[in-house]
């Protein structure tokens, strides 16, 4: 289902192989929610160490959580983004995204990056139904040249794992991320404003970003 997700052309074709996918995928949807729920824990857990007398005792500010993951942890950043108002933003890396959002438009700023696969078209993005449904900032950043593993550190350790498949040298596949993740962060979080999430950036042509709610 995952590849006809990708090759779907309308919205309605992608919402269908989607419920498909979420149908036929149970341990995805428990795992997904599971995570999701381990993260709420560890929320909970820096609350209680951020009061008086906690282990860093007002030193955390939780009223600007921002959550990430990749793969299933992307689906389980979304997940949380979705059900856990202490979460103000968050960003699903290369993950499909499994959990409750198929029935749920986002409320909070939000970002999906991914890989441009071009076998499924340039422009094709495997949650667009989730990025056309939000009701809050939401953003597509497709990177040319990556693939699943790219968003790893394995390129940085090419010569010890062997191939990886990306086209993307290491380093630079560690900026694209970092800058993109920062610049997300920094506006949504910190109300920091950036170019880099305006649209097409000289300094960065493998990426093709799509904005709306903004």
């Amino acid at each position: 289902f995952k590849d006809s997700i990708l090759l779907a052309r309308d919205l309605r074709s992608q919402e269908r192989w989607y419920r498909e996918l979420l149908r036929t995928s149970p341990k995805h949807q428990e795992s997904t929610r599971i995570w999701a729920a381990d993260i709420a824990f560890v929320i909970d857990r820096l609350h209680a160490m951020n009061r008086p007398g906690g282990e860093f005792a007002g030193v955390l500010d939780l009223e600007r959580i921002g959550v990430l993951g990749h793969s299933l942890g992307g689906a389980a950043s979304g997940q949380i983004t979705l059900t856990d108002p202490r979460v103000k933003a968050g960003i699903n890396i290369d993950g499909f995204q499994f959990g409750d959002m198929i029935d749920r438009p986002l409320t909070d700023p939000f970002m999906f990056m991914g890989a441009q696969r071009p076998w499924a078209g340039d422009s094709a993005i495997a949650n667009d139904v989730f990025f056309q449904m939000a009701e809050s900032s939401a953003y597509v950043v497709l990177i040319s040249g990556f693939t699943h593993g790219t968003f790893t550190d394995l390129p940085l350790f090419e010569n010890v794992w062997g191939e990886t498949d990306s086209a993307v040298d290491g380093e630079r596949a560690l900026t694209i991320q970092r800058e993109y993740v920062k610049a997300f962060f920094d506006k949504h979080l910190r109300g920091r404003s950036t170019s880099l999430l305006d649209g097409p950036s000289s300094a960065f042509p493998e990426v093709l970003i799509i904005v709306r709610n903004e």
